[in-house]
């Protein structure tokens, strides 16, 4: 089931991503994979779980030469609400 809403929600990200390119990126669709993968990445201290993904996608995404970053900034907070999911089911 996780897979199954983990694909669909990178096809629908994907799918409204392609409206907000603004510059061309032959890669565009890894990389917001990877950015959406790495957001939901858990790290846990004696069972409390952090988002330790979320916030090295988010540093990565707020470099300053990155293209598209509106973009990759929506897939890593779908991947946080996804985190969030996993967390309370």
């Amino acid at each position: 089931m996780w897979l199954i809403l983990f694909v669909l929600t990178y096809f629908i990200l994907y799918s409204g991503a392609k409206k907000e390119i603004k510059a061309s990126s032959e890669s565009l669709a890894l990389h917001i994979f990877g950015y959406y993968f790495l957001s939901v990445i858990n790290f846990s201290i004696n069972q409390f779980p952090i988002p330790l993904g979320f916030i090295i996608a988010m540093f990565l995404v707020n470099r300053t030469s990155v293209n598209n970053k509106d973009v990759k900034k929506v897939a890593c907070y779908v991947g946080l609400i996804l985190w969030f999911i996993g967390i309370f089911l």
